[in-house]
């Protein structure tokens, strides 16, 4: 469990889709214990001189620094605890010694676009896009983390700090939850989907994921899912394991009255 929590973080479900304004219906929900915000993605554009063209910024708040695997991959300084305060992939260090932990950095704030089409933060640089400046910003480097990205992506993985009081209404952003009562989080995740506003696909099912390696790992598991879990095997080879060693002990302790009695 440590392990998993370690290279994944602690939490049970992920909404996706949300946007900001929808934190409070989440927080107002009996059934939610924690929940851990990461969102309003930055792209910031590089001097020529930097290497890659680009700072990709994913910014995080409090509960998501202390509960999430980030932290764990900090090499040297620490995580951010304001705005403005950033830690950069290792990529970026080595390709740029004169930076240190420490240095502010003034930068463009932008999107990539291609014509009138905004490009997704997450998509790889694209034929025929440019960037285009919305405001300039400083940010101050506060450490190192073991992070790198597909050079498809043309920028280095940054991660900063977010202040949800701060963001308006329309921001996208995605939750991380832990819930008050685990054993009923395939219940609860769906109905709190459906109240908060979530449009469902095609096939009907709401934009958010379970931590199920974890929860397999408390003993919860969706319905139906039991039987094809990794529990009943266990079980099974366990008690092949038991059958097997009754059945060993039982054959000396026959063997052993036999030889008694032969050598009566």
């Amino acid at each position: 469990m440590q392990q998993e929590i370690a290279a994944y973080g602690d939490w049970d479900a992920q909404l996706l889709e949300l946007h900001a304004g929808q934190l409070d219906l989440i927080r107002n929900n009996e059934n939610i214990q924690t929940i851990m915000v990461k969102g309003d993605n930055q792209t910031a554009s590089l001097p020529a001189t930097s290497g890659l063209s680009y700072l990709l910024i994913q910014n995080c708040d409090g509960a998501y620094w202390g509960g999430m695997r980030e932290k764990n991959l900090i090499l040297r300084g620490r995580v951010p605890q304001a705005p403005g305060e950033i830690v950069v992939g290792k990529s970026f260090f080595e390709q740029n010694p004169s930076v240190k932990i420490g240095d502010r950095l003034n930068l463009d704030l932008g999107e990539r676009r291609i014509g009138n089409t905004t490009v997704d933060f997450l998509s790889p640089i694209q034929s025929g896009e440019e960037f285009v400046k919305t405001e300039k910003v400083q940010y101050t480097i506060v450490g190192e983390i073991d992070m790198t990205v597909s050079s498809a992506y043309n920028g280095y993985p940054a991660y900063g700090w977010l202040d949800t009081a701060a963001l308006s209404e329309d921001t996208g952003i995605v939750a991380y939850l832990q819930v008050t009562q685990p054993r009923k989080v395939y219940e609860i995740i769906p109905q709190i989907a459906e109240d908060i506003g979530l449009q469902p696909d095609e096939f009907g099912e709401y934009p958010f994921r379970y931590h199920t390696a974890l929860l397999g790992m408390y003993g919860i598991y969706a319905p139906g899912h039991f039987l094809s879990s990794d529990l009943p095997k266990l079980a099974l080879a366990l008690g092949l394991v038991m059958a097997a060693s009754m059945a060993v002990f039982a054959y000396i302790i026959r063997g052993a009255f036999l030889f008694l009695r032969n050598a009566r």
